[in-house]
C-alpha cells in the first residue's frame, strides 16, 4: 500500500503524509521464482521489480578480490593504527596453485588405490604430498600474516607443528587433519601471530574437504599450546589422560627444528609419559578391554573400532612404544622394528602387518568407491571386491566380507595375547 500510494498514516493520525522516497530492495534469493511458487507475494514483487540489477557472487568474479582486499585494508588500517601494506597477489596465486597441487595429487593417489596398488605404496605417496602441502601452506600463511600485520615475529626454534591421528601414523585418506601446534613462548604477540597463521591454514585446509582439528584447542582456548601448558595438563591424574598422552606420543613433526623435538621428548614425553609407563599401560589395557565388552555383532563391520581393527593396532603399538621408550611414528616401520626387538613374537607382528595392509586397502577402496566412513556394508562391496582382485562374480562381495571378518577375528586374538604379556 505504501509503495503504491506513496503515503503513510502515522499511528493515531488522521491526515495522510506524502512520501518522496526511492526504495532499494536486495535479496540473495531468486525472488521471481519465489513469487511464482507462492513463497513471496506476487503483487509486492511486481511493485518492487522496476529496475533489476544482478550482482554476481564473489566466486563468479574472482578478479574483484584484489580490489576488495585493498579497499578493506585501507578502511580498517587507520582505526586500528596498523600500517598494512597489502596482500601480495603472488601469494594468492601461490595458495591457489598449492590447492590445485593437493587436489591433483589426491586424485592421482586415489587412482593408484583403485587400480590395486598396495597400501604401503599409496600411503607413502599420500603422506609425501600431504606433508609437502602442509609445509608450503605454513610458509605462505606465515608470509600473509606478516604482510597483513605489517610486522613479523621471530618463531625459528620456537614454533613446531605436529601431525597426530592417521596422518601422523603415515596413513592416507583419513577422516580429518589432526594437529598440535606448540610455541615455546608465552609472549602475547608471538602467540597471536602463530594463532593467525593457524587460522589461515585452517581455512585453506577446509577448502580441500578436510576437517582440521587441534587436539588441545578445547583445553586452552587457542590453536597454540606451550610446553608449560602441556606439562601442567599431563601432570594431572585424570582417568582419560592416556588419550592426550597417546596423541602426543604418536605425533610426527611437520614444521619445526630438532631443538624443539628434543625439548618435547625431554620435558614432556620422557617424564610425563615414559616414566608413568605402568599407569599408562594399565589404563590402555582397561580401555581396550572395556571397548571390546561393549561391542556386539553390529560393530564387527566397523573397520576402525572393531576388535582387530585399526584402533586396536594403534593402541597395541602405543603400548609397545611406552614399554621400550621409543619415539617413532606408529607406522609399518615400527612393526618391523618390533620383530627385531621381540623375535619370539615375530610371526604375530608379521600377521598384524599383513592384516593392516588388508584392512587399509579395504577401507581406502570403500571410501573412494562407496562412502567416506569406516562402516563396511556387505551389500555395497561388489565394486570394492573387483578392485581388490576377488573377481566380478556374484559371490565376490561375500567372499571379501567373510575374509575381512576372519582376518579381524584372528588379529583380535593375537593382539589380546600380546597385550596381556606387555609389562614394564
Amino acid at each position: 500500500h505504501v509503495i503504491q500510494e506513496k503515503q503513510i498514516l502515522r499511528v493515531g493520525g488522521t491526515t495522510p503524509v506524502d512520501l518522496d522516497i526511492r526504495l532499494i530492495a536486495a535479496s540473495n534469493k531468486d525472488i521471481k521464482k519465489a513469487a511464482a511458487d507462492g513463497s513471496f507475494r506476487e503483487d509486492l514483487f511486481y511493485r518492487l521489480n522496476v529496475v533489476t540489477l544482478r550482482l554476481p557472487r564473489l566466486c563468479e568474479r574472482k578478479d574483484d578480490i584484489p580490489m576488495l582486499v585493498s579497499y578493506f585494508i585501507e578502511k580498517y588500517s587507520s582505526p586500528f593504527e596498523k600500517k598494512i601494506k597489502g596482500i601480495s597477489s603472488q601469494l594468492q596465486e601461490r595458495t591457489e596453485q598449492l590447492g590445485d597441487y593437493y587436489d591433483l595429487e589426491f586424485v592421482r593417489v586415489s587412482l593408484l588405490v583403485m587400480s590395486g596398488v598396495p597400501p604401503e605404496r599409496t600411503d607413502s605417496e599420500f603422506i609425501e604430498f600431504c606433508d609437502d602441502y602442509t609445509l608450503t601452506l605454513y610458509e605462505i600463511a606465515q608470509e600473509e600474516v606478516h604482510l597483513s600485520l605489517g610486522y613479523s615475529k621471530h618463531t625459528h626454534d620456537l614454533f613446531a607443528l605436529y601431525a597426530v591421528g592417521g596422518h601422523a601414523r603415515e596413513q592416507g585418506f583419513d577422516d580429518d587433519y589432526d594437529m598440535i601446534a606448540i610455541l615455546d613462548s608465552s609472549e602475547a604477540e608471538q602467540v597471536d601471530f602463530c594463532n593467525k597463521i593457524m587460522g589461515r591454514m585452517n581455512s585453506e585446509i577446509l577448502k580441500r574437504g578436510i576437517l582440521p582439528h587441534h587436539r588441545f584447542s578445547d583445553h586452552f582456548g587457542s590453536y597454540i599450546v606451550s610446553f608449560a601448558q602441556l606439562a601442567d595438563h599431563l601432570a594431572a591424574d585424570a582417568d582419560e589422560l592416556f588419550i592426550d598422552q597417546s596423541q602426543i606420543l604418536s605425533s610426527r613433526m611437520l614444521v619445526g627444528s630438532r631443538k624443539l623435538e628434543d625439548k618435547l621428548c625431554h620435558e614432556i614425553i620422557k617424564p610425563l609419559i615414559f616414566e608413568k609407563g605402568a599407569s599408562y599401560l594399565q589404563r590402555m589395557k582397561g580401555e581396550l578391554e572395556s571397548r571390546h565388552k561393549e561391542m556386539n555383532d553390529d560393530h564387527l563391520a566397523d573397520i576402525k573400532e572393531c576388535p582387530g581393527g585399526l584402533r586396536d593396532i594403534e593402541m597395541l603399538l602405543l603400548m609397545y612404544m611406552v614399554k621400550y621408550k621409543i619415539r617413532d611414528p606408529l607406522s609399518r616401520k615400527f612393526l618391523h622394528r618390533l620383530v627385531e626387538l621381540e623375535p619370539q613374537n615375530g610371526e604375530q607382528f608379521r600377521l598384524i602387518g599383513e592384516h593392516l595392509d588388508f584392512i587399509k586397502g579395504l577401507r581406502d577402496n570403500y571410501r573412494l568407491k562407496i562412502a567416506a566412513h569406516n562402516y563396511i556394508e556387505r551389500e555395497y562391496l561388489q565394486p570394492v571386491a573387483e578392485g581388490m582382485g576377488y573377481g566380478d562374480g556374484d559371490d565376490a562381495a561375500g567372499r571379501l566380507f567373510d575374509e575381512y571378518l576372519e582376518r579381524t577375528a584372528k588379529t583380535a586374538r593375537v593382539i589380546n595375547g600380546l597385550v596381556t604379556d606387555i609389562r614394564i
